[in-house]
């Protein structure tokens, strides 16, 4: 692993399908291969979100659960 200094890497811009809004990616490091780890510092402009999604389709609003409904879905009392 190669560790970077701040700001000596170009930004790039946040993916849509993981982000709304403005959001700039900063690396943090580099690896080769086989590695596959990656470390990045997020910064989200006013309004920026990350896009939460359930089963690939994206979630805009969950019914609220009590704790014993939720240990209920997993099989536990």
């Amino acid at each position: 692993m190669d560790i970077k200094r701040s700001g000596s890497q170009p930004s790039g811009t946040g993916p849509a399908e993981y982000f709304t809004g403005n959001v700039r990616i900063d690396p943090l490091s580099q690896t080769t291969a086989p590695a596959r780890v990656l470390a990045v510092s997020v910064t989200f402009e006013p309004g920026a979100r990350t896009v939460e999604q359930l089963d690939g389709k994206t979630v805009e609003w969950m019914e609220k659960v009590s704790d014993e409904q939720y240990q209920a879905s997993l099989g536990k009392k």
